[in-house]
């Protein structure tokens, strides 16, 4: 079974690519990456491919919501953009209902192709400066 990939080589813009399966433990292992991810404390911007997923579970939402929440301080002083990139309405109404539910603490938006998602979180990382040196 596929990995969820995490892609730094253009850092500080991040790419995490979602297979069309994956499971529970794999939805476990994205919520330790994305972690280690703002824990660097470093300014990122995130574009996370959902363009050839599946839609998560109602215990994997539950997840994704309870890890950010866990490091939401992270989040908001090191994410300057968070881009989900998919084309599914149904999808879209999962991230919807998961942002309703633990609404971003980082500016975010949908996009429907990479190419828009890159430009987007470019300008974010451009215009968003640091906003805390600590935690």
């Amino acid at each position: 079974m596929s990995k969820i990939v995490f892609d730094d080589s253009r850092h500080p813009l991040i790419s995490i690519v979602w297979p069309p399966e994956y499971t529970t433990a794999d939805v476990a292992d994205f919520v330790v990456q994305a972690k280690k991810l703002v824990m660097n404390r470093e300014r990122i911007a995130i574009i996370n491919d959902v363009l050839r997923t599946r839609a998560p579970t109602a215990i994997e939402r539950k997840m994704i919501t309870d890890g950010v929440g866990a490091t939401s301080n992270y989040y908001r002083n090191y994410v300057a953009g968070w881009s989900d990139v998919l084309h599914n309405p149904f999808i879209r109404g999962v991230i919807t209902a998961i942002l309703w539910v633990s609404p971003p603490v980082y500016p975010h938006k949908v996009h429907v192709s990479l190419a828009e998602a890159e430009v987007w979180c470019r300008a974010q990382l451009e215009q968003q400066p640091l906003r805390h040196a600590g935690s």
